[in-house]
């Protein structure tokens, strides 16, 4: 966890950050802890940290709408320096205060974006990768579910529609 000494801390948004390489393996250990540093000092208030699952969370000081241009702005700069694609979600602070809520929000928005590897900072309204299908977060965990329940015709099955409509969307016939 990351303090810059002398900051109140009152954040108005939450970043919560994941990162993943050309080989498609997700970053981790000192990558992400320069993901959480660059992330921060960009946008952030002076608390950051790097979650146990590899996971970047960072307190934001600006509203939602800066915020996610400085985030955009260094996802573009991990693309083009190093070759990796960050996928984030990011949440407004209610005027309440409660920071624990826009964690939340913000966690579940980037899981979205890595499940679909869609890399991008994006807000609980947008729905990252998964514009033609409805109810993608359904969708992820009728496939989880089948998954840890062995269901390996069920699980494939989920799969093959989800990439077929994917396909019928983004492809056209030739």
């Amino acid at each position: 966890i990351g303090i810059r000494p002398g900051n109140e801390i009152n954040p108005c948004s939450v970043i919560v950050a994941s990162a993943w390489g050309e080989d498609g393996q997700l970053l981790q250990g000192a990558e992400m802890e320069a993901l959480a540093k660059e992330l921060d000092m960009s946008a952030g208030t002076g608390l950051s940290a790097v979650l146990p699952q590899g996971e970047v969370v960072v307190l934001c000081r600006a509203r939602q709408t800066e915020a996610m241009r400085d985030a955009r702005r260094v996802v573009e700069n991990w693309k083009m320096s190093f070759q990796a694609n960050v996928a984030g979600g990011l949440a407004s602070v209610s005027s309440e205060g409660n920071v624990a809520i826009a964690f939340q929000q913000a966690d579940i928005v980037c899981r979205t974006a890595l499940f679909w590897q869609e890399p991008g900072v994006f807000t609980p309204g947008e729905s990252p990768g998964s514009a033609d299908l409805p109810d993608t977060l359904l969708l992820q965990r009728e496939i989880l579910n089948a998954i840890l329940e062995r269901q390996v015709a069920r699980t494939e099955n989920m799969m093959v529609e989800m990439v077929e409509k994917l396909g019928r969307a983004h492809c056209p016939p030739e």
